[in-house]
C-alpha cells in the first residue's frame, strides 16, 4: 500500500516545494480520510468520490493553497467549505489553530475514523472565528478562472480553489 510519503513525492515532482506543507502531508495518513471503498487510490493525486454527490480536492491543489498562505505555525485559520477533513488535518499540522465550518453535518456523512483523526491531529475546532492569518475554502463557482485564487483582504490571506466544470445536463 501507498503511504503518505509516497503522496509528498508525488508533491514534489508536481512543483510543491514548501517543506513545512510537505512534512504536513507525510504526518496525515490520507487514507482515513476517505471513504473505505477509495482508501486504495488515496495517496494519488486524484479527486476521490465523497458523499453528496461531491468529490475530494486533489492533493496537489491543497499543498498549493496551503502554501499559497505561508503560514510560520503561529496563525489562527478558518476553513470554509470543509469536506472530509484531510485538508483540515494537513492545515492543522501548519497553523496554532483552525476553525473549520463543514457544508453539511458531519454526523450524518463523515466517517467516525476521519473525525477522530482530525480532533487528535491538532487543536481543530468547528466553529467559526476572524482568522488572523489564514483562510481556506473548498470550491468557489464555476465561473471562477482555474488557476488558485490568492486574495488579501484586511491582513487576512485567502485562498480558493475554482469549481470543478459542470457536466452538462
Amino acid at each position: 500500500m501507498a503511504s503518505s510519503e509516497d503522496l509528498a513525492l508525488i508533491l514534489t515532482a508536481e512543483g510543491i516545494s514548501d517543506e513545512r506543507v510537505l512534512d504536513a502531508v507525510r504526518a496525515i495518513p490520507r487514507h482515513g480520510f476517505v471513504p473505505a471503498e477509495s482508501s486504495d487510490r488515496a495517496y494519488e493525486d486524484v479527486l476521490l468520490p465523497i458523499p453528496h454527490g461531491q468529490v475530494t480536492t486533489q492533493p496537489s491543489l491543497i499543498a498549493r493553497m496551503l502554501a499559497a498562505l505561508a503560514l510560520s505555525g503561529h496563525e489562527r485559520a478558518l476553513e470554509i467549505g470543509t469536506g472530509h477533513r484531510f485538508q483540515t488535518a494537513v492545515l492543522a499540522v501548519l497553523a496554532r489553530e483552525v476553525w473549520s465550518v463543514p457544508p453539511w453535518s458531519f454526523s450524518r456523512t463523515c466517517s467516525c475514523d476521519s473525525r477522530s483523526r482530525v480532533s487528535t491531529t491538532a487543536s481543530v475546532r468547528k466553529r467559526a472565528a476572524n482568522p488572523s492569518r489564514g483562510m481556506g475554502g473548498g470550491p468557489t463557482s464555476p465561473t471562477v478562472s482555474s488557476r488558485l485564487a490568492t486574495e488579501e483582504l484586511g491582513g487576512v490571506r485567502m485562498t480558493r480553489e475554482p469549481a470543478p466544470a459542470l457536466p452538462n445536463a
